[in-house]
């Protein structure tokens, strides 16, 4: 944060970038498109022990829902897409902070090997035609190098965390 707000243009930067620099604690409440991570540890120097707790499940642990607290505040901060910058290997984190890095790296991994759009359900003859309309629509003529169709994502699964009444297919 420091060095951001040494540059010239940092104002500039702030304003335009809508850019906030926080750390896990001072971020309850905010909610950013993107956030990005430092997760700064070596070998020699891990501080993350001390921000984190050392499992999900050690309630003998000193501060543990604290730790708990704020490990669930820092990843839910993001709207849209969370970016890690990391000092060593995933897997060389420990820790619930090493299961949350393993479950981010999980996520990513599945993304990578999801059905695509011309992946529609073979069974579902409406689903090739809707996605042969959404393709010929001002937005995806103009934007569709930008916007990833998952035809395949389980909306329902989505709908049921919103509202546990929820009764249809996934």
């Amino acid at each position: 944060m420091q060095l951001v707000n040494r540059q010239d243009d940092s104002e500039r930067l702030n304003e335009v970038l809508d850019l906030k620099i926080m750390t896990f604690d001072t971020c309850q409440g905010e909610e950013r498109d993107v956030i990005i991570y430092s997760m700064v540890a070596t070998a020699l120097s891990d501080k993350l022990a001390y921000v984190f707790p050392r499992s999900l499940e050690d309630a003998e642990e000193v501060d543990h829902l604290l730790r708990l607290q704020r490990l669930n505040v820092g990843f839910s901060r993001a709207k849209e897409r969370i970016h890690f910058f990391l000092s060593k290997p995933i897997d060389e984190f420990s820790g619930a902070i090493g299961k949350a890095l393993q479950h981010f790296k999980g996520v990513l991994e599945k993304a990578k090997t999801a059905p695509g759009p011309d992946n529609t359900d073979r069974k579902s003859p409406v689903e090739k035609k809707v996605l042969g309309w959404l393709n010929q629509t001002q937005l995806m003529q103009q934007f569709g190098d930008y916007i990833e169709i998952d035809p395949q994502y389980p909306i329902g699964e989505y709908l049921r965390q919103l509202d546990p009444t929820y009764q249809y297919p996934n």
